[in-house]
């Protein structure tokens, strides 16, 4: 029996240090055939699959998500250069996922702390303000300091930028009351190791591809992600290629990160470029193993506001919903899902066809009336 060439996971994962605390469970999640989809979108296409990643389901978090992959390299790699925290202080917006996340693990690690939220991120405040995530890190004991953009003189177009000033004045603040403070940047993604995470899930993923004995080529032609702050996005393509120079794959799938900060497609790709650059440095590959050409990202499904639950958004996770029984939340995985859709119906996503479903379902409460949305045959 041949062995096969997907059976051990590189060394150099197991060379970065490691929390006290599992934040993933230990077998990956499922992937899921969304048949019923497949049939609901009247794509044509006999030959195109698609396909969910459930990561939603990979932590044992609940809710959980995919800032938990980041933080599972990125906290550690924090801890041992500036020591272990007495305060987390992280920056988002007022449905941040990432936020929650840390809210999490911080209450599980018994670390303080303080969350610096964007008000302005969303046109009707009042449920906002008071359900979805936000009600979350409440009930984790976060304390929360709002930071109006209006406020602040250096608001500019990308979430987080609006509210430094705030969150450096706090972290000011508890350094001089002796406090050991780590900063959080938006999306946990600008601190050292946030695409490891991501670079390692790819080898769970091959792993799953293999005893799927997928259709066609046999492996997914194409995988779709949510991109906001980047760094799931460079994980992803900086783990493909570490995977195809240890011999894991020959061909890599084509990668599409799906906009949904409403940052310019080109400032985002070199964003997301110069995050893979870094995550490939840590992983042994050479500087110019990945160029600008390897970043992919689709900049139309965005709503026009970063957090906005525009009609197409509303129309898929209907559509989703009442297809497949999957929840999609309205500021990532529902414009993600759009854009797959989309993208099959219009031949530019064929084959084996995956979408990373990142969480986030947890906002759903902070969107009323997005189950209204009218029945429609396309997302």
């Amino acid at each position: 029996m041949t062995r096969s060439r997907r059976s051990d996971i590189p060394q150099i994962f197991s060379s970065f240090p490691q929390l006290d605390l599992s934040l993933l469970l230990q077998h990956a999640p499922p992937i899921e055939r969304l048949a019923k989809l497949e049939k609901a979108c009247h794509s044509g296409l006999d030959d195109t699959r698609l396909f969910v990643y459930r990561e939603d389901l990979a932590s044992t978090f609940n809710p959980g998500g995919n800032k938990l992959r980041k933080l599972e390299y990125a906290l550690p790699l924090a801890f041992r250069k500036g020591g272990r925290p007495t305060s987390i202080v992280a920056v988002g917006g007022l449905q941040s996922n990432c936020c929650r996340q840390t809210a999490q693990v911080a209450a599980s690690l018994g670390i303080r702390c303080y969350l610096v939220l964007d008000e302005l991120d969303y046109d009707d405040h009042s449920d906002a303000r008071h359900f979805g995530n936000l009600q979350l890190m409440r009930l984790l004991g976060a304390e929360i300091i709002f930071a109006s953009s209006e406020h602040d003189a250096d608001r500019q177009k990308s979430l987080g930028s609006s509210f430094s000033n705030s969150a450096d004045k706090l972290v000011k603040d508890l350094r001089r009351q002796g406090e050991r403070v780590l900063f959080i940047p938006t999306g946990a993604s600008d601190m050292p190791g946030s695409g490891l995470g991501y670079a390692r899930f790819v080898f769970d993923l091959l792993q799953q591809e293999e005893q799927m004995h997928l259709p066609g080529s046999g492996r997914f032609d194409f995988l779709a992600i949510a991109c906001a702050s980047g760094s799931t996005l460079a994980g992803i393509i900086a783990g493909f290629r570490l995977a195809r120079e240890v011999g894991w794959i020959d061909e890599e799938p084509r990668i599409v990160g799906v906009e949904t900060f409403c940052d310019p497609v080109e400032e985002q790709r070199r964003h997301v470029l110069s995050i893979a650059r870094d995550t490939a440095g840590m992983l042994g590959l050479g500087e110019d193993a990945i160029g600008l050409e390897d970043v992919v990202i689709d900049g139309r499904w965005t709503g026009g506001k970063y957090g906005h639950c525009d009609h197409a958004t509303q129309t898929t996770i209907q559509l989703v919903a009442q297809s497949e029984g999957l929840i999609l939340d309205p500021v990532y995985n529902g414009k993600s899902m759009t854009a797959v859709l989309e993208g099959v119906r219009e031949g530019e996503l064929y084959g084996n066809v995956l979408l990373i479903n990142t969480g986030g379902q947890s906002v759903m409460s902070a969107y009323p009336g997005v189950e209204r949305c009218r029945k429609d045959s396309r997302a």
